[in-house]
């Protein structure tokens, strides 16, 4: 089976496969949508709650950051895949830092 992949915008991954190796002449098209998640202040990631390539839903809580000693859950805005963790515990982030990434 031939796959032809292209990177869309920032927002998605654009990916077509062909069946034709299979005597088959179907075409299958399917977009990921990968959506962004912002740190919404500066603080300390205290707690990574979920794993990459964990199925999420939305309002699932992904990681804990701590911002004048007062603790913010950041949760998924739409359900999918967890596709990339950008951070780790201990690390320190600025606002709009992307912290995560998730595949719907």
């Amino acid at each position: 089976m031939r796959r032809y992949s292209s990177a869309g915008s920032s927002k998605g991954t654009f990916r077509r496969e062909y069946a034709d190796d299979l005597g088959e002449d179907q075409e299958s098209v399917t977009f990921l949508v990968s959506t962004e998640i912002l740190a919404p202040t500066a603080g300390l990631v205290v707690q990574v709650s979920v794993p990459e390539r964990a199925r999420v839903s939305a309002g699932d809580t992904l990681l804990v950051l701590q911002s004048m000693k007062t603790e913010i859950s950041i949760t998924a805005e739409v359900g999918g895949r967890v596709s990339r963790i950008h951070v780790k515990k201990g690390d320190e982030v600025n606002i709009g830092q992307t912290l995560a990434e998730i595949e719907s």
